[in-house]
């Protein structure tokens, strides 16, 4: 886990929800596949939490793969949104990893899913922000 103090960075990655994607994404539902690596960033923070442990990531995947999504008018809020980003390795020597998916998702369930800039709401299934906010938050004591 690092301190990044870099504000314009962490503002940068605030809204890169809104610009840029490269993940898998079916019928508005979130396939994470075999992610090894997990970055979190809140709202425009200047803490951000990095884990390639397996039982958190596998918490996060749980998270959020059996939610399906509907469209709504309501959008992202920028100040609460988590950014959480699921790595996977390229190649054997771990020297090259790819973006697999990015949730973009703030307090009030607002998401948007790699990088769209189309808001969503849970539709089918459970999410508790509280809980990845609870993950967030132990990375900072680790």
């Amino acid at each position: 886990m690092k301190k990044i103090r870099l504000l314009p960075m962490v503002v940068l990655m605030a809204f890169v929800c809104m610009l840029v994607g490269c993940s898998k994404e079916k019928d508005n539902k979130i396939e994470i596949g075999s992610a090894q690596r997990v970055s979190i960033y809140y709202g425009v923070s200047s803490y951000a939490m990095f884990t390639k442990e397996e039982e958190i990531i596998s918490t996060l995947k749980d998270c959020f793969t059996s939610l399906q999504f509907k469209e709504t008018e309501e959008k992202i809020d920028v100040l609460t949104a988590l950014s959480i980003y699921f790595f996977e390795n390229e190649d054997a020597d771990e020297t090259e990893e790819k973006n697999v998916v990015l949730v973009c998702v703030d307090e009030n369930g607002v998401f948007q899913l790699n990088g769209s800039p189309q808001s969503l709401k849970v539709s089918s299934g459970n999410f508790n922000y509280s809980d990845i906010m609870a993950i967030y938050e132990a990375g900072k004591d680790g």
